[in-house]
């Protein structure tokens, strides 16, 4: 099997799924975001991407039925990071963490949704799941934690010196 009959059948398989092929995710995320594996990259062709996000490998970004996922600018999202909308929406701000360690974002019920402002930090096998879930500016959610309908208020951003002025809950 020669590797264009390869990239053919994987596009196949990503373009029943709802993802941007190959190609696509090239053309539309990579062209202002930096995708270093384009093939284990997979995100859907509906999800709103900004620009200056670095995308490592195995990084999934789904959204199903009526679900609605914004991503802003300049986040950084690390291998397994999985952010998944089925029936609700999901909104990332600006400037954030997203792993090392994977991290699985989820509205997966109608009307659920998640918010994280800027310059937060979420990693380490964290799980955010929700009906409402609201993650101020410099929240942090480290390690395997499930954060479930909680609100974190705003704070400095999370590479503040004194955590205490980071956000808070």
């Amino acid at each position: 099997m020669t590797f264009d009959v390869i990239v053919q059948q994987m596009n196949e398989y990503r373009t029943a799924c709802g993802f941007f092929t190959v190609q696509e995710t090239l053309q539309h995320i990579g062209s202002t975001n930096t995708l270093l594996d384009p093939f284990s990259t997979l995100i859907s062709s509906s999800a709103h991407i900004g620009s200056g996000n670095i995308f490592y490998p195995g990084v999934i970004i789904e959204e199903l039925g009526e679900a609605y996922i914004s991503l802003g600018n300049n986040n950084r999202l690390y291998a397994n990071t999985m952010i998944l909308a089925d029936g609700g929406q999901i909104l990332i701000g600006d400037a954030n963490q997203f792993g090392d360690g994977g991290l699985t974002i989820k509205a997966n019920t109608p009307g659920s949704s998640i918010t994280i402002g800027n310059g937060g930090r979420y990693l380490l096998g964290a799980q955010i799941l929700s009906h409402s879930t609201v993650l101020g500016k410099g929240s942090q959610i480290l390690g395997a934690i499930t954060v479930q309908d909680c609100i974190l208020t705003a704070g400095a951003d999370y590479r503040n010196p004194d955590p205490d002025l980071r956000g808070v809950f």
